[in-house]
């Protein structure tokens, strides 16, 4: 142990050295420095211009690994990307039927309106009408539509049919109206249907819609035709009440991506405050009294370095191929929060400095020691994202990357731009000359005198400084640029040498730390069970969300939301011999035992059964004219590619309740490319389309997916089938979220805990882990008691909170390794010497973050919540716990104070005129 004790500060000694020298330089060519740093930071951010926005979100918010994204890339690889879904509702708001004929009417003429006469005007001046968008099933097929009207005969038949007679046929298709009509009631007695809401849907073709960068040309006016059809769509299909009792309600397929822009858009005004009042309370920290003293002028170069940290973090991260995403900008308001406590630390232990140094080595002296405290916290920090990052899980991982990655350029440019800024203030402020007017002001003073001098004859001034000179501690005065101490300062050190006395009793600290440990159980078995997972749909979007609105009104008028189910079957997985007669009735079987589960919401559209039923019809016409094609066997193959060319409609029954077309299926089927031709030539891979039930719970869902899978495994494991839905990734993914989170935050502690073992005391550090494990559990326990879900958004945050809270306990813990005294005494003196730096950069943080608290959504006042959750856990773990823990626990963990000075000492000797001074370790008392 003290080989690696002695290691230990070895290491230190040389990050001292290092940042020593570092602060030194920088003081020699400063404004060399800036335009360095400005140009290296300033080329960063031309990346962002190479940087996509990725707004999908089945690759942004699912696992890769998960067998149903894999399914979902192979639909997209085999059968092309899924039409764009439009579809409006049409609700009686006063009680009446909307299945009465006269409310029918007006639906049908808006249907009418919206697939023929409704037109969107392009910015050059061309109109664009549904039937030059719409996905077609063939070429110069009709559009794909699928409502009340469409899907069934009323559309011919309406005109004809009397009002009974319209009750008699929805009574018939009672069954099969539940993805149309919503709010259903039957009379079984008078046998008619009522009903409250009509649903019409409405397929556009797809476009590419992989990311692009910002930088790249259009794609051309394919995907600006579809927005601007989908914008008049949605302007007319939103009117809240027509004044007959009827309301319209519509959604299109770029609803989404508006809504989530809406939650970008509203962050930005709190960004911008966020700014302000960080500016404002820099200001207020960093200064004296105004004209001379204040720091007005540093605090926007403060700001501004954060600034440029965040873009110049934002256009490295693109450069290394990292997409934003709707939640990339809350790393604004963290790096603000760091980025401030970081600046604090620098400007504290600079003015903490012997008042006798010149401003030069004034730097250097306060670089050693506060460049080496920011460079263990950013790394903690960047180890933490970097390990939450290799989460397979896309949103999150991109998230952390582009977090680790500014963290990064912000301790860069703080310690050498901001650094710069520094010195060039406290040579204003040492020459007495205007804040925010530096050209105005007194002469050079005897201070301007001394830099100047120092600038040329470094090695004499720094051998006129003791080697055992006070070290840069934040919490002791030496000011030379201030003329008078502040009382306020003086009353907070009062204060926090009043609250170590009280914190380090040994019966207090009992409490304390058995409070902080009884948090864990509390969080990690009691609180962990009752959290909700998945955040509720409406949350994602703004208050108000019409997106939300719409499908909230239809969960709850409709029995069961419903997605599009798939049944893939694919040679490479089970070679289906479709014209064998068994193979057939295996699957149909399979389709039969899918059609008849309770969580199937609709028939399976299989093209097997509706061929077969063709040939049955053809081959019971007495007056044929054309060979019966063979249902199995020998000729099935070309007789199935004759029928697919077929665009004549078909009745699927005698009664024709659904119309079939048979060139339809013919983008259902995959065939083989192998050069066989005829009947030689084999199905790759082909799908049935299907319904099942997604409920509007998470739970509900998940349950609906395995179930359905259930039913599915012992005749589709057979056939080597599939059963897919959309809604599966998303399910899949919530199934598995807790064990995807538990073992990311482990691995993400546990990376964080070596790191720290490189530069603390192992008693020290298991110290940090309890706090780290008490801070979890209590963002646990804040996360049930505010409702608050176990969610991508949450993820991030407990990924955030590991690098947070270790900040604050790291920095007293560091101080107390090198304080001097008992294990009290160093406590004490730990709290004294950076407790008012570690208030202040929490309070900044939270400052940072406050404001999201007035965000018009849900997402973003999520962050709110567990991001002051962690910085108020943060505080109380650096300030209360640890001074109390150390204080029980000292004995065993040895100071680092003497070995430090003695070594400090023996190399400034050394070095004698070297023109570089080595700054004491933090902590030692002189």
């Amino acid at each position: 142990m003290r080989k690696w004790t002695a290691l230990q500060e070895r290491l230190q000694l040389a990050f001292y050295r290092a940042f020593d020298r570092l602060g030194f330089a920088v003081a020699q060519r400063p404004h060399t420095v800036i335009g360095v740093a400005l140009f290296i930071a300033l080329a960063c951010m031309g990346g962002i211009a190479r940087g996509t926005w990725e707004s999908r979100l089945e690759y942004t918010f699912v696992p890769r690994y998960l067998a149903s994204f894999a399914q979902f890339e192979r639909q997209a690889v085999l059968f092309g990307p899924s039409a764009r879904v439009e579809e409006f509702k049409l609700d009686r708001v006063d009680g009446g039927n909307v299945l009465d004929k006269a409310v029918l009417k007006q639906a049908k003429r808006l249907h009418s309106h919206i697939s023929h006469e409704m037109r969107a005007t392009m910015p050059n001046g061309t109109r664009v009408k549904y039937a030059d968008i719409c996905e077609r099933a063939y070429d110069d097929g009709p559009c794909a539509m699928d409502n009340i009207f469409s899907s069934t005969r009323l559309d011919a038949l309406f005109d004809s049919l009397t009002s009974n007679q319209l009750d008699s046929f929805f009574y018939e298709l009672r069954d099969d109206l539940e993805r149309w009509v919503g709010g259903i009631t039957v009379d079984e007695r008078g046998k008619r249907l009522r009903a409250t809401s009509l649903r019409f849907f409405y397929l556009v073709s797809p476009v590419d819609s992989t990311p692009a960068a910002f930088t790249d040309p259009p794609r051309g006016p394919a995907r600006a035709e579809r927005l601007a059809w989908e914008a008049q769509f949605i302007e007319a299909t939103n009117a809240l009440d027509n004044g007959a009792g009827l309301r319209l309600q519509g959604v299109a397929g770029r609803s989404l991506d508006d809504e989530i822009a809406r939650n970008v858009q509203g962050s930005v005004v709190f960004m911008a405050l966020a700014v302000c009042s960080i500016l404002l309370y820099m200001s207020a920290l960093l200064g004296g009294a105004p004209p001379y003293d204040s720091r007005f002028l540093l605090g926007c170069g403060a700001v501004g370095t954060i600034v440029l940290s965040e873009l110049a973090g934002f256009g490295l991260a693109a450069l290394f191929g990292v997409p934003l995403t709707d939640v990339s900008l809350l790393i604004v308001f963290i790096v603000v929060g760091v980025g401030v406590d970081d600046i604090i630390l620098c400007t504290d232990f600079v003015r903490a400095t012997p008042a006798k140094l010149p401003l030069a080595s004034r730097l250097a002296h306060g670089m050693a020691g506060a460049g080496s405290a920011i460079f263990l916290t950013s790394v903690t920090n960047l180890v933490a994202f970097l390990v939450a990052a290799s989460v397979d899980f896309p949103g999150v991982r991109w998230f952390c990357m582009a977090a680790g990655i500014i963290v990064f350029v912000l301790f860069a440019l703080t310690v050498t731009l901001f650094a710069a800024l520094l010195h060039l203030d406290d040579r204003r402020r040492a020459a007495r000359r205007y804040d925010c007017l530096a050209c105005a002001g007194g002469g050079d003073g005897e201070d301007g005198a001394r830099e100047g001098r120092a600038a040329h004859t470094t090695s004499n001034a720094l051998a006129a400084a003791p080697a055992d000179a006070a070290p840069p501690s934040p919490a002791r005065g030496g000011d030379g640029c201030a003329r008078t101490p502040g009382r306020m300062h003086a009353r907070a050190r009062m204060a926090l040498r009043a609250y170590g006395r009280c914190i380090t009793r040994p019966i207090v600290g009992l409490v304390v730390v058995a409070c902080f440990c009884a948090v864990i159980p509390l969080g990690f078995v009691v609180a962990v069970p009752a959290l909700k997972i998945g955040v509720d749909f409406e949350d994602n979007f703004p208050d108000g969300s019409y997106l939300a609105r719409y499908y909230l009104h239809t969960d709850a008028f409709y029995e069961a939301l419903s997605a599009s189910s798939v049944l893939t079957f694919e040679r490479e997985r089970f070679d289906v011999d479709w014209a064998d007669r068994a193979e057939q009735r295996r699957v149909l079987s399979l389709v039969r035992t899918l059609d008849e589960h309770p969580r199937s919401s609709g028939p399976i559209r299989s093209w097997l059964a509706d061929y077969r039923a063709h040939v049955d019809r053809a081959a019971a016409q007495a007056n044929r004219t054309e060979p019966v094609p063979p249902k199995w066997g020998g000729g099935f193959y070309d007789g199935l590619r004759g029928w697919l060319d077929r665009t004549e409609p078909e009745c699927d029954d005698d009664a024709c309740t659904r119309i079939i077309i048979p060139r339809v299926y013919k983008q259902h089927i995959v065939w083989e490319d192998d050069g066989k031709e005829g009947d030689e030539r084999r199905i790759r891979a082909t799908r049935f389309l299907g319904e099942v039930e997604a409920p509007g719970t998470l739970q509900g869902r998940i349950d609906a997916m395995n179930e359905f899978r259930a039913a599915a495994q012992p005749q589709a494991g057979a056939l080597g089938a599939e059963v897919y839905s959309y809604f599966f990734i998303f399910s899949d993914r919530d199934a598995t979220v807790v064990r995807l989170i538990t073992g990311t935050l482990l691995s993400a502690a546990g990376a964080v805990l070596a790191v720290l073992l490189l530069f603390l005391h192992v008693t020290t550090v298991l110290l940090i882990a309890i706090g780290i494990a008490a801070v979890d559990g209590g963002l646990f326990i804040t996360m049930a008691f505010w409702d608050v879900p176990l969610d991508v958004g949450s993820f991030i945050c407990l990924a955030i909170a590991i690098g947070l809270s270790v900040d604050y306990v790291v920095h007293l813990a560091h101080a107390f390794e090198h304080a001097r005294g008992d294990a009290a005494e160093r406590a004490i003196g730990a709290l004294d010497e950076i407790g008012s730096a570690v208030a202040k950069g929490g309070a900044s943080t939270f400052l940072g973050i406050v404001l999201l608290a007035g965000s018009e959504s849900e997402i973003f006042r999520i962050f709110f919540k567990m991001l002051v959750a962690t910085v108020v856990l943060g505080l109380l773990t650096g300030l209360v716990y640890f001074p109390a823990a150390a204080t029980l626990v000292g004995r065993w963990i040895p100071s680092k104070a003497h070995g430090a000075d003695d070594r400090a000492a023996r190399d400034q000797t050394a070095r004698g005129g070297s023109g570089v001074g080595l700054a004491p370790t933090p902590g030692a008392a002189a």
